[in-house]
């Protein structure tokens, strides 16, 4: 499985919401994620949106399989900066069912303008039953990810 790339305005935004969030503004929901490369072992930095989740946070690729997505899956580690603070988290894969519903609750969650630019990456309507969500989140890996407490990297509450 591939993702699709974000198109010319999400790649634009991306690097004005980046901007924002690296001088320690709070943008939403919105953190950046910097996972080692796969590859080239280089930290890799994106901006995600993060939902409330447990302990931790959900994130959820609305693109597929992407590189931050590839890389955060061989790496099972990576750090959120947000509003000045940047955490170490460990992530995990969420299961199907469990990704499903959080999938379904994130687009229903964020704002109109952003939910009419993301449904044109979801296959199903937002109103489908849970069961159709589920089988979306083959396209649309989502993990839970928590904070490492004894990471030592802690500058900060990411919030």
């Amino acid at each position: 499985m591939t993702g699709t790339p974000p198109n010319l305005f999400i790649r634009s935004a991306n690097r004005v919401v980046s901007l924002l969030i690296r001088t320690g503004l709070p943008v939403g929901s919105m953190a950046l994620l910097t996972v080692t490369g796969r590859r080239s072992g280089l930290p890799r930095t994106t901006p995600v949106s993060l939902t409330p989740y447990g302990d931790g946070w959900s994130l959820g690729s609305p693109f597929g399989a992407v590189d931050w997505v590839k890389n955060l899956r061989a790496a099972a580690t990576a750090e959120i900066t947000r509003r000045g603070h940047t955490i170490r988290v460990r992530a995990t894969e969420l299961d199907p069912e469990e990704a499903g519903a959080l999938l379904k609750e994130s687009l229903s969650a964020v704002g109109p303008v952003a939910r009419r630019v993301l449904r044109g990456y979801f296959e199903v309507p937002l109103d489908a039953p849970l069961s159709d969500w589920v089988m979306e989140t083959s396209r649309h890996p989502t993990f839970l990810l928590e904070e490492m407490l004894d990471s030592g990297v802690r500058t900060g509450e990411a919030g």
